[in-house]
């Protein structure tokens, strides 16, 4: 990619990321005490020109956040062209596939539309209205049948009798990560080095990805051993820096000899005995999971000050973006329907 493009998304990225929401702005949104509060908060904000001419309901929420996104998307790819281009692409359908996961998980458990929509985080190429095509099927073979993308859909259809067999909707949507971040290592893993797109900036976003693929690995293994399962059946076609640990993950007979293994990990290996120490409790791989997205945004923060000409930049941004637009969802329905604002702290990522 030529370098006057990162002259020129650097500079927009930068300006981006000042229009981010504050985390001391989102607690007062957690805070708020009713909802004219919740309003009057967030239309002040940078996100407030969304909703002109709307009202403030769950719908205009998800409107306004997916109209931000397009904006963003646009804004910045703007330029990007060749390998670059491609890598930005299977980056995007990271965040399709978590929203079609959603979809199959609530499909699995019966769940009624308006639950299942609201878990989708209006980023990625697809519209609501994708997914509000699945979902109105009513059943998850239906639903898999309505896919677009033909490679995805005919490996779902694949491991369908096995979730048939099993009623384990993990077995879906681990094919799901499977087709997903395959692909993306393929292109990062196989990126000719060039004059602009250098062997240190591919070694930089491998360690991303690499870190991304393995902290899925580690929750994917903790899944299959809770389900009865074998995990290699499940892995990712990926080992970054764990590939011992996930070879003696599959062998362990429970998920504390797992997390044990992987708490001698070099990722994070002080979480990972915390959250062994504390036992098996409810919600454990839900905690984990987070803790790990979290600590992954710790490091996409860092990288942001880090050499400018490099696609890692843009991968950080976007990762952070994602993970700020599901926090505000959350946040902003959550308060509408009047949830408890504890169990809404307890679903946040960015803003944890």
């Amino acid at each position: 990619m030529p370098s006057w493009v990162y002259l020129y998304l650097n500079p927009r990225i930068r300006a981006l990321l000042s229009y981010m929401l504050p985390k001391e702005t989102a607690y007062r949104i957690l805070d708020s005490t009713s909802l004219a509060e919740v309003q009057n908060i967030f239309l002040s904000t940078y996100y407030g020109k969304y909703f002109e001419g709307l009202d403030f309901t769950p719908d205009t929420i998800e409107l306004a956040l997916r109209r931000h996104f397009f904006e963003l998307y646009s804004s910045i790819s703007r330029g990007i062209m060749g390998e670059e281009a491609k890598f930005f692409y299977a980056f995007l359908k990271k965040y399709d596939a978590s929203n079609l996961k959603c979809v199959m998980r609530g499909l699995h458990a019966k769940l009624p539309l308006e639950d299942i929509l609201r878990n989708i985080v209006p980023v990625g190429k697809l519209g609501t209205a994708y997914y509000l095509n699945m979902v109105e099927t009513g059943a998850v073979k239906e639903a898999i049948a309505r896919i677009s993308d033909i490679g995805l859909r005919e490996a779902l259809e694949a491991a369908f009798p096995r979730y048939e067999t099993s009623n384990e909707i993990f077995i879906l949507e681990s094919t799901i990560d499977r087709n997903v971040y395959t692909n993306l290592w393929k292109i990062t893993n196989n990126w000719k080095a060039g004059k602009t797109f250098g062997a240190r900036e591919k070694f930089l976003l491998k360690g991303l990805i690499g870190e991304d693929v393995d902290f899925n690995n580690i929750i994917i293994a903790l899944r299959a051993i809770s389900l009865g399962l074998n995990p290699e059946d499940f892995y990712l076609p990926v080992a970054y820096r764990i590939n011992e640990e996930l070879k003696s993950a599959a062998n362990a007979t429970s998920m504390e000899d797992a997390l044990q293994i992987f708490s001698h990990s070099p990722y994070y290996g002080a979480l990972l005995e915390e959250t062994r120490e504390k036992g098996i409790v409810p919600n454990i791989l839900m905690d984990l999971e987070a803790h790990l997205q979290q600590a992954h945004l710790r490091k996409c923060k860092l990288k942001l000050s880090d050499y400018p000409f490099q696609i890692s930049i843009i991968y950080s941004f976007l990762t952070l973006k994602f993970f700020e637009l599901h926090d505000l969802k959350t946040l902003l329905t959550g308060k509408l329907e009047e949830i408890d604002p504890l169990k809404i702290q307890k679903l946040l990522i960015y803003y944890h």
